[in-house]
């Protein structure tokens, strides 16, 4: 339906999977992140009994999974799993679900590096008095060249 995922086997001792749902998260294949929109359920639009599968359509991704390892690293919960009366609605469902993804990891790290670095990326923390208003504009302007970087970063990553 124009969404290549790849199937995980869940059942595997060891591994720990979400509730059925649809979810944002960072799939980890050979040293590289990509972000993901992960399915965990029944498929009940494709009619696919009762088992319980897991996929994950990686964005940005070109190649075959086939026998790599991949770990998933959940970081929301977008919604419930639910059925669609046709597979044009399920495929502009997994669109917007793709891009709320995106925007919410997005975002997750942005703050992890607002964190790790707040004295550069805390705009609020900077003094606004007019002696050193040249300086908060010089940091100003390092924290949109720094948050610039970050997101080229990201698209590097496949983020």
């Amino acid at each position: 339906i124009g969404f290549p995922t790849a199937n995980i086997d869940a059942s595997a001792a060891g591994k720990v999977v979400p509730g059925k749902g649809v979810y944002a998260a960072i799939a980890h294949v050979d040293g590289n992140k990509y972000a993901s929109v992960v399915n965990i359920g029944t498929r009940p639009t494709l009619h696919n009994g009762n088992d319980t599968t897991v996929e994950a359509f990686l964005n940005n991704f070109n190649g075959n999974l086939y026998g790599r390892d991949m770990s998933l690293e959940f970081a929301a919960r977008l919604r419930s799993e639910k059925h669609f009366d046709s597979l044009e609605e399920l495929k502009q469902q997994i669109a917007c679900d793709n891009e709320s993804a995106k925007k919410i990891l997005k975002n997750i790290l942005w703050q992890a590096v607002q964190q790790a670095h707040p004295p550069i990326c805390n705009q609020k923390r900077l003094k606004r008095t007019k002696n050193d208003a040249k300086t908060a504009r010089k940091k100003g302007a390092f924290f949109a060249f720094y948050k610039s970087l970050f997101f080229k970063y990201l698209k590097k990553q496949k983020i």
